[in-house]
């Protein structure tokens, strides 16, 4: 298991930048909505993928082209964990 410090140095300004607003917006995402976050770079499902391999990302077991922030993110970013309470899929 690579460490916390570790997998946060590997991220790049624009993803620390679509995390901070992922966190912002209720930390759910779908991979359209995140292309419309991340306004650099053509490849936003490699790092969509990038991020879920590194742990600051999660699909939603019954939703799974909803993304939602984990523990990791909230932890990186020094916020508050109640940004990824589990909602109802109506919700999300």
């Amino acid at each position: 298991m690579v460490s916390f410090r570790n997998r946060s140095s590997c991220l790049d300004e624009v993803s620390q930048q679509f995390l901070r607003l992922l966190v912002a917006l209720g930390g759910y995402c779908t991979a359209v909505q995140a292309q419309e976050l991340i306004t650099t770079g053509p490849q936003v499902r490699a790092r969509l993928k990038m991020l879920e391999r590194l742990g600051f990302l999660r699909r939603i077991t019954k939703y799974p082209v909803v993304y939602q922030v984990t523990k990791s993110t909230t932890r990186l970013l020094q916020r508050d964990s109640s940004n990824r309470r589990r909602h109802t899929l109506s919700t999300v």
